[in-house]
C-alpha cells in the first residue's frame, strides 16, 4: 500500500513539473508565438499573444486596458491597416538571447528583418512576458507603434508619408545609460533625504511631502501617496524602457535573496531636463 501511495505521489510532482515552465521557456514561447504570427501575416494571431495596456500620464502600463476584448481587437486591426498600408513585412526573426533578471523575470532580445514599401531594414527590440502575453519594449522599429499592445494611440498618421527616415524615428530619447543614471541618483538622494535635489527632479505637478518622507501624484487610480524607498544601489537592475509620446517609463527591481522589489518611473522632458511624474513599487 505504502508503494502504491508513494507511486501516486511521484507521479502527481511529475506531471506538476511537466505542466510547469520557466520564466525562460515562457518569454521563449511568447516572443516565437508573436513573431511568427507577423512573418505568416496573422495579425489575429499577433493580438492575441500581446499584453494589452493603456500608456498615459494618467495610466501605467502595468494597469493593463481599459478596452473591451472585442474592441481592442477592433483598434489592432485599425493599426495593423497602417503596416499594410506601408507593405510593411516581417521577413524573419532570431531570438538573440534571454536576459534573466532574477529568479522570476525573464527578456527576450531579439533580431529582426523588415521591409517597409522595399526597403529593407534591420530592427531589435526586447520582449518580456507578463500574464503570459508579450509585451513589447526597448523599440526602435518605428512601427512598432502599429503592431504592439499600445491600445492608446493616434492611428490616423501614417509615419512614411509623415516624411520621416524610420531610422531615426526608431531613436529611444531616453537611453539606458541615462535612465540608470536618474535612477541611481534619484534612489540615492531619498536614501540620504536630500530634498532640495529631489524637488529639481520632480515634475511641477507632483508634490514632496518632507515632513513625511512621501510623494504626492495623480494617476488612474487616483490620488496616490508613494513613500520613499530605501534601495540599496547595489541590488539595484535595470529593466526596461518604454516610451509613449512625452512620457518614459523605466522599469527597474531590487534584487536581493530575501526581497524582489519591482519599481517604476514615470519621466518627461521638461526643457531638455527629464522630470519624474509617478513612482510605483510592486
Amino acid at each position: 500500500m505504502r508503494k502504491v501511495i508513494l507511486v501516486m505521489l511521484i507521479s502527481i510532482v511529475s506531471l506538476s513539473l511537466i505542466g510547469c515552465s520557466n520564466p525562460e521557456e515562457q518569454v521563449k514561447n511568447v516572443t516565437n508565438d508573436y513573431y511568427q504570427a507577423l512573418v505568416n501575416k496573422d495579425y489575429e494571431k499577433a493580438f492575441e499573444t500581446l499584453y494589452l495596456y493603456d500608456f498615459t500620464e494618467e495610466n501605467h502600463p502595468t494597469d493593463g486596458t481599459t478596452l473591451s476584448q472585442k474592441e481592442a481587437k477592433e483598434f489592432y486591426m485599425k493599426k495593423v491597416n497602417v503596416l499594410k498600408e506601408n507593405n510593411y513585412k516581417v521577413k524573419d526573426f532570431e531570438i538573440t538571447k534571454v536576459r534573466k533578471e532574477d529568479g522570476h523575470t525573464s527578456f527576450a532580445e531579439v533580431k529582426f528583418n523588415v521591409e517597409v514599401n522595399g526597403e529593407s531594414f534591420e530592427w531589435r527590440e526586447t520582449v518580456d512576458e507578463w500574464e503570459g502575453k508579450a509585451w513589447i519594449i526597448n523599440e526602435n522599429d518605428p512601427f512598432s507603434i502599429y503592431r504592439d499592445g499600445k491600445m492608446n494611440l493616434d492611428i490616423e498618421v501614417s509615419i512614411i508619408n509623415s516624411g520621416n527616415d524610420p531610422e531615426e524615428l526608431g531613436e529611444v530619447a531616453l537611453s539606458e545609460e541615462e535612465a540608470i543614471d536618474f535612477a541611481e541618483n534619484f534612489f540615492e538622494a531619498q536614501n540620504d533625504k536630500d530634498y532640495d535635489y529631489l524637488e529639481s527632479v520632480i515634475a511641477q505637478e507632483v508634490e514632496l511631502e518632507r515632513s513625511n518622507d512621501k510623494f504626492i501624484f495623480e494617476n488612474s487610480n487616483g490620488i496616490v501617496e508613494q513613500s520613499f524607498s530605501n534601495i540599496n544601489l547595489n541590488n539595484l537592475e535595470f529593466r526596461f524602457i518604454q516610451e509613449n509620446q512625452d512620457i518614459v517609463t523605466v522599469g527597474f527591481a531590487e534584487v536581493s535573496d530575501e526581497l524582489n522589489i519591482e519599481l517604476y518611473l514615470d519621466l518627461k522632458n521638461v526643457d531638455g531636463n527629464w522630470k519624474l511624474t509617478s513612482f510605483i513599487t510592486n
